[in-house]
């Protein structure tokens, strides 16, 4: 378990990369927020979601921001992608609390800007 987690975070997926777009560039954190990777610095009640995504094989990134804390949660959504010919993420943001704050699939154009499929 440990090599694979050291091998994903020298090599990040598609996916990895994909999401550290979205969160970088839509959504709607603030220049003070940073990014933890670190397992110790996530809230206790985000360990469940972080450990069931990795157990899927998601992507993950938890971001804080003074005494607030999202984790985001993606997946390639094959299906949607396929029919758009590129590629669509479904995204979850889950609140430092654990309650699922929002999801939806997401897609970026050619220069990066991201929007929101209609469900």
């Amino acid at each position: 378990m440990q090599t694979t987690r050291t091998l994903r975070l020298l090599q990040p997926s598609r996916v990895d990369r994909l999401l550290h777009a979205f969160t970088t560039s839509c959504a709607g954190l603030t220049d003070a927020a940073f990014m933890v990777r670190d397992w110790g610095s996530v809230p206790l009640v985000l360990h469940q979601q972080i450990s069931k995504a990795e157990r899927i094989g998601y992507s993950w990134e938890c971001w804080v921001d003074g005494q607030r804390t999202w984790l985001y949660v993606a997946e390639m959504a094959t299906e949607l992608s396929r029919d758009r010919g590129c590629p669509v993420l479904k995204i979850s943001r889950h609140e430092e609390n654990g309650q699922l704050q929002d999801a939806g699939y997401w897609v970026s154009d050619r220069e990066q800007r991201w929007r929101r499929l209609e469900d």
